[in-house]
């Protein structure tokens, strides 16, 4: 099977972030990267150029993108009461790369540019999602935000667990048009 342009974007993503929790910060090299990503350093190169810090804030960039982003698709979901089916693609994600929440939560618990980043892209996604919920419910956006993350980053809950889960945030998000 050919791999595709995005194919290799994401892997190399991907193994940004798993060497950012490895190693630590900036402190893998192209080789490892090569690695880990198992694409050659030709590739990364021609994709990225050789600048670490470059692909670095380019994997930051891409992962707000995935989980971060208010994107009118996601808004329609919400809009028609399809909650879990974001929660469930918000899992496979987080399942795809593991490393992705250790690096978060370091981020955002620490006083970092990457912390910055992630704390404008929240504001901006709270923002929006206000858009989508009534009146009475625009002041807890930040609460069933939270409460979302919690059932997409919460491996051990059953469908049935998260289709309860689902009723009970339907009242919040009211299927509309």
């Amino acid at each position: 099977m050919d791999k595709t342009k995005a194919d290799y974007i994401e892997r190399i993503m991907e193994a940004v972030i798993e060497l950012e929790v490895t190693k630590g910060h900036l402190k893998w090299r192209m080789a490892d990267l090569a690695r880990v990503s198992q694409v050659t350093r030709t590739l990364l190169y021609y994709y990225f150029g050789k600048d670490t810090k470059n692909i670095f804030k380019q994997a930051v960039d891409y992962y707000i993108g995935q989980f971060l982003d208010f994107r009118i698709e996601r808004a329609e979901k919400i809009k028609k009461g399809e909650i879990i089916e974001l929660i469930s693609i918000a899992r496979k994600r987080l399942r795809k790369n593991p490393y992705f929440l250790q690096f978060y939560a370091k981020h955002r618990l620490e006083n970092t540019d990457v912390s910055a980043l992630f704390q404008k892209a929240e504001k901006k996604y709270f923002e929006s999602l206000k858009e989508t919920l009534p009146a009475r419910w625009k002041p807890l956006a930040r609460i069933l935000w939270a409460l979302v993350f919690g059932l997409a980053v919460q491996p051990s809950l059953s469908e049935e667990e998260l289709q309860s889960a689902e009723a009970i945030m339907r009242r919040a998000w009211p299927k509309r048009g």
